[in-house]
């Protein structure tokens, strides 16, 4: 890739990464503001470890989406789009089920399905205009801002 690939790739990869901080924050406060839970801070596994072990929670936030990335738009939206010719479907379908797998996450709520919709719909987006590497690259920066706000709020 030259100079000018590797620009529109981070360019575009962070710009996804603030469009789906923004939605789901959008998303998490309505949801916050309708009274309705999404994870239970005492269950959920990710709490205790951004508290006690933060260097451990990066590493993990920066490399569980490189597998995730692969496995809901790598193999998912292509196989959909081979299947059935609509980047569109391939994209939703990737979503729903990309934000349904978080279910499996101790201490979650199927609310969270719902505040994860934005930020994976985007997700399908950059990986049909970057590829894996940008779509990978979007989920880490967004993981990353998720952990340090965390950590300083």
């Amino acid at each position: 890739m030259g100079r000018s690939q590797w620009t529109r790739l981070f360019v575009i990869a962070l710009s996804v990464t603030a469009a789906s901080l923004i939605a789901s924050m959008a998303v998490g406060t309505a949801l916050q503001q309708a009274e309705v839970q999404v994870v239970s801070p005492e269950e959920y596994p990710f709490t205790s470890l951004e508290r006690d072990q933060p260097l451990l929670i990066l590493a993990a936030v920066n490399i569980l989406p490189i597998f995730e990335e692969w496995v809901f738009r790598g193999v998912i939206i292509d196989e959909v789009v081979r299947r059935r010719k609509s980047k569109l479907l391939a994209v939703m379908v990737s979503a729903l089920l990309f934000a349904t797998f978080h279910l499996s996450n101790p201490g979650t709520y199927p609310a969270i399905i719902i505040s994860m919709l934005p930020a994976s719909l985007l997700l399908g987006a950059c990986y049909l205009y970057t590829g894996l590497g940008g779509a990978i690259l979007a989920h880490n920066a967004y993981n990353t801002f998720l952990v340090f706000a965390s950590l300083f709020m």
